[in-house]
Parts: C-alpha cells; structure tokens; sequence
C-alpha cells in the first residue's frame, strides 16, 4: 500500500492553508468513533501499541468495519510495520484486514475480544495531491488535532512532512489507542 505517518498540530488554520496553496482538493469530511477491545487468548494479550482490534463505527452506518492493526497473529501475519525514517516513526501498510458486514463484526468480537476498553471519537477531513499523497487533517477526542500523512513513496512522505512541519508541534510513535489509554489514566478526560 504505501507509508504514513502522524503528527500533531499547532496551526490547524494554517495548516488547512498550506495544504491549498500546495494544491490538495478536500475530498471527503468524515467522522466516525473507534471501539478499543481487548482481545482474547491467541492475540498477544491487549496491548495499544502491537495488538489493537478495532471497530469503527462510521456516521454513516453503511461505512461500519473492523479493523485489526498493528497486530501480529499467532500464525505470523503481519499487518504492518514500523520504519524510522528521518526520526520520524512511519507505518509501512502490508495489508489491511477490514470486515464489513454486520453479521460477520459480531462474529469476530464476540470470537476474538473480551470486552470494549475504550472509545474515543474523530472526526476531520481528507485532502488529496495530484501525486495521490493523502493528507488527514482530524480533531480527536483526548487529543487535539493531529494530521496523517499517506505516500505511495517515502520520497514524498518526507517532502510533505517538510511543507508542513511549521503547522506541527512535533511526531507520535505511539497508536492513537496508546496516547488515549495513557491520558484516560491520568485523568485528562
């Protein structure tokens, strides 16, 4: 698929102005919330960083999925993996496992999960470059605005990373589910 990476914002204003002086269209606004479950025996265990299934519950029903990420299953399938490039820490995707039909997500979190640890709201928008690369500009909750940045090719994940680095306060390694976690307990609801 390609490479990404996340950031936080500081000039979110600025940032949605920088992206249309560089040409991106918005495409789509979206907002959705994700259900953080603990899965059962055979995934590792919970853990936000490595083992994270994730229901995503779209406003727009129909858009309703599962995604398993950043997950390593007992059979070895990776789903994605991590690269530094330029101190920044950058998803390679290899696969994404997504089910949509309501029968089937009942299935797999009743087969796979103990129970929901948390959810946590995002809503935002998604602007997209003649080149493909694809730039989410989101507001999430316990966080704040951040921006994702998507490359077919690391050479313009680090271009775009540069044309917007004066809008950001600085780079995540952590998934969204482990800043969240780490902030629900300490108290920043």
């Amino acid at each position: 698929m390609g490479y990404e990476t996340r950031m936080f914002v500081k000039d979110i204003d600025g940032l949605r102005k920088k992206l249309e002086t560089q040409g991106f269209q918005k495409k789509e606004a979206y907002s959705f919330i994700d259900h953080i479950f603990i899965p059962k025996k055979g995934l590792e265990g919970y853990n936000p960083k490595t083992c994270v299934i994730n229901l995503r519950e779209y406003v727009d029903a129909k858009k309703n999925k599962i995604i398993i990420s950043e997950s390593e299953f007992t059979d070895g399938v990776k789903l994605c993996e991590k690269i530094e490039i330029s101190g920044m820490d950058v998803k390679k995707t290899k696969m994404n496992t997504i089910i949509k039909d309501k029968l089937s997500t009942g299935r797999i979190v009743n087969d796979f999960c103990i129970e929901e640890k948390f959810k946590f709201t995002r809503f935002g928008e998604e602007y997209v470059a003649d080149d493909g690369t694809i730039v989410c500009v989101e507001n999430v909750d316990y966080i704040g605005y951040m921006v994702e940045v998507e490359a077919e090719e690391i050479k313009k994940l680090e271009e775009q990373i540069k044309e917007i680095s004066a809008f950001t306060s600085g780079k995540t390694q952590k998934s969204l589910a482990k800043i969240i976690e780490e902030r629900l307990k300490a108290g920043k609801e």
